[in-house]
């Protein structure tokens, strides 16, 4: 599990404005515990007969008061000191055991033989570690009941485990034919029956090895999880071990570590101690105001790719940065560059990542709509920097329609292979500026395409002057049905006032011609010139299983573009008013341009997906410095950002963070982490740009 370090909150401010943005939403898609007990035998025992003690002779260290077996002592008085046996062992003896008997659990041991000590333990006993044992230390189960004095005085140094089911409690007096109140641990059930001197005592202190075959209990593996009862919290449960992924407040030790950790971020941050930071090292490169993210090299960890739609003198580009992330680099040093040229005019405006292909490596889609209106799809894996304009797939717009503004790569037919969705805000088709969204779906091959006469299908802009598909997001399931969903936006579209602005939602699966009029669902932004739409995400925030909406509008009413985001449960459909949402939260003060940059996703692995709400125009570190509020799903009611479980403050004035945002599982933990867009940002120069990487 991934834990967030306390970052300190640097003062910042921002330049301010309100550009485009482009977001996307991911989908929702230790220690070992050592045992041990501590051993003073304190002194030599002298014992004389079988399990009979016959005389006065004192007993000052050694006391086996952990065998519950049933003993049959040969002797002539009763032993009333409590020693008991879990071997049940029959002791016939009288002769000397100098230690050369082997200890294997319930023995019989008929007198006569000299134990010499060199045998091995193999009683189930593990002896590992560091308990001063100043008397006799008998570790395989050796309960030595002649009538000699026992000289071993063998010093046990380890903490030991012991395994055999007895612990060794003692350090009591025998008093001579009464109670022996001593401390042997008598865990491998053998008797001791030799008449004199027992000068052995072997000790088992290491761990098992091939050739010390100790095979007791705890080295058994309940659950088959590939570790010990020894080494495991929890035997009876293969998800738990050892170093296995940590699922945060589910009330489950799940590596082991001694403790259900808290993975959630709380309070404040400051991004100077981001987990990683990619900045251009070019100025003018407007590098972070779009981000988005996915499996480009298909080794399972997502990476990252960061827009420079201003590289160059405005030809614009993208930089592919392979994960997993760690420190500070340049995008350049870091990354490759697909970069655009004199033919190009701002790619970059709009980015998405996909597996249109089929292949299992996610592709980019990088579209240029100023004068270009062209969008190209490139293959992964990307291991080289290269030209835009020799992608593998080339779209081409008319001329003046934007083509390539809005982008997204996902699966909306149910095929399990992503699709391209391309908006054209200002295409004509269904009035004079209404907008189109058009679909290929995939798989697709290498090749030129021509969007109005080539593509699969096309959602048609409702009335003049809506310029829909000016953004979209795709993929996510809204109706529960297993196929994707699209949500087009038309941000200046009348929606319950005069450009309030529209989104669209549209189930996944439908071919030919489709007119926004007839969408699913349609969301009304709730005031006059609010623009709802301009930044939007798609994701599941109440853990229902369902893909709810969120959409931004940096214009609302609150304060002069104090800005908005709205959530809106799903299954959604017919016309919703987003003043009546199921989630709203507002800005606080003017030009704060709340919800320009949204994105949803699980950082917690609780199966709640977390909202985070970009505000480029904060003010918290310092002048423009822009902040991102995060809050734990599910959601509910109205918020304000003071109610934000975190934030994520600028690294310095004027950086604008925030502005856009993409969730993704950066780090192969199972749990998404989160980059953030800061265009203003100026290490590199001005305008140069960075994203920022917190992990949670």
């Amino acid at each position: 599990m991934r834990t967030s370090a306390l970052w300190p909150l640097l003062v910042a401010p921002w330049l301010a404005g309100c550009p485009d943005t482009v977001i996307h939403s991911r989908p929702t898609d230790g220690g070992n515990a050592t045992y041990s007990a501590e051993v003073d035998d304190s002194g030599p025992r002298e014992e004389t007969g079988g399990l009979v003690e016959t005389g006065e002779v004192p007993d000052t260290g050694v006391v086996d008061t952990g065998d519950t077996g049933d003993v049959v002592d040969s002797g002539g008085d009763v032993d009333t000191s409590e020693i008991l046996d879990t071997g049940e062992v029959v002791d016939s003896g009288g002769d000397v055991d100098t230690g050369e008997s082997t200890d294997t659990g319930e023995v019989v041991d008929s007198g006569g033989d000299v134990d010499t000590g060199a045998d091995p333990d193999t009683g189930g006993f593990v002896d590992t570690g560091a308990v001063p044992d100043t008397g006799l230390a008998d570790t395989g189960g050796v309960v030595d009941t002649v009538g000699g004095i026992d000289t071993s005085w063998v010093p046990d140094t380890g903490e030991v485990i012991d395994t055999g089911g007895v612990a060794d409690t003692g350090g009591g007096a025998d008093t001579g034919g009464g109670a022996d109140t001593g401390g042997v641990a008598d865990t491998g059930g053998v008797a001791d029956t030799g008449g004199a001197v027992d000068t052995g005592g072997v000790l088992d202190t290491g761990a098992d090895t091939a050739t010390d075959p100790d095979t007791g209990p705890m080295d058994g593996d309940g659950d088959g999880d590939g570790f010990t009862v020894a080494d495991d919290c929890d035997d009876d449960d293969a998800a738990v071990f050892p170093g296995a992924g940590e699922i945060c407040e589910d009330g489950v030790d799940n590596d082991c570590d001694d403790g259900d950790a808290t993975c959630r971020a709380a309070g404040s941050y400051g991004l100077a101690a981001a987990a990683a930071k990619l900045y251009s090292d070019e100025a003018g490169f407007d590098a972070g105001r779009h981000v988005d993210a996915g499996d480009i090299d298909g080794d399972g960890i997502d990476d990252v790719v960061v827009a420079t739609k201003e590289a160059d003198g405005n030809e614009g580009g993208a930089y592919v940065v392979l994960g997993p992330f760690v420190g500070t680099d340049t995008l350049d040093g870091a990354g490759y560059w697909i970069q655009g040229d004199s033919t190009t005019t701002s790619a970059g405006r709009a980015i998405g990542v996909g597996d249109v292909d089929g292949d299992g490596n996610e592709d980019v889609a990088i579209g240029a709509p100023d004068d270009t209106c062209r969008a190209w799809i490139q293959f992964g894996p990307i291991s080289a920097s290269m030209n835009l304009v020799d992608a593998d797939i080339t779209y081409i717009g008319d001329a003046d329609t934007e083509a390539g503004h809005g982008l997204d790569l996902a699966d909306v037919n149910g095929d399990g292979v992503s699709d391209a969705i391309i908006g054209a805000y200002e295409d004509d088709v269904g009035g004079t500026n209404a907008g189109t969204v058009f679909v290929q779906y995939g798989p697709i091959g290498a090749g030129t395409v021509d969007l109005p006469t080539e593509m699969d299908a096309r959602l048609i802009g409702e009335n003049d002057w809506a310029f829909a598909g000016r953004y979209l997001r795709a993929g996510e399931d809204v109706d529960g049905d297993g196929i994707g969903d699209i949500l087009a936006v038309a941000p200046y579209a009348t929606g319950m006032a005069s450009g309030g602005g529209a989104a669209y939602l549209v189930y996944g699966g439908w071919s030919g011609d489709l007119d926004l009029a007839s969408a699913d669902a349609k969301l009304l932004g709730e005031a006059e010139d609010d623009n709802a739409g301009e930044g939007l995400a798609m994701g599941d925030v109440d853990g229902d299983g369902l893909a709810d909406l969120v959409l931004g509008s940096y214009n609302a009413t609150g304060g002069d573009d104090a800005g908005s985001a709205y959530v809106v449960l799903g299954p959604s459909g017919g016309t919703v008013d987003l003043g009546t949402a199921d989630v709203i939260l507002r800005g606080t003060y003017a030009s704060q341009y709340v919800g320009i940059g949204l994105a949803v996703g699980d950082a917690d692995g609780d199966g709640n997906g977390e909202l985070a709400i970009g505000a480029p125009g904060d003010i918290a570190a310092g002048a423009g410095a822009g902040a991102t509020y995060l809050f734990y799903g599910p959601a509910s009611g109205t918020w304000t950002l003071a109610d934000a479980d975190a934030s994520f403050l600028g690294e310095n004035v004027y950086h604008g963070t925030g502005e856009s945002l993409v969730f993704g599982d950066f780090d192969g933990t199972g749990r998404d982490s989160l980059w953030i867009g800061a265009p203003g940002e100026y290490s590199g120069g001005s305008g140069a740009g960075a994203a920022y990487l917190v992990s949670f």
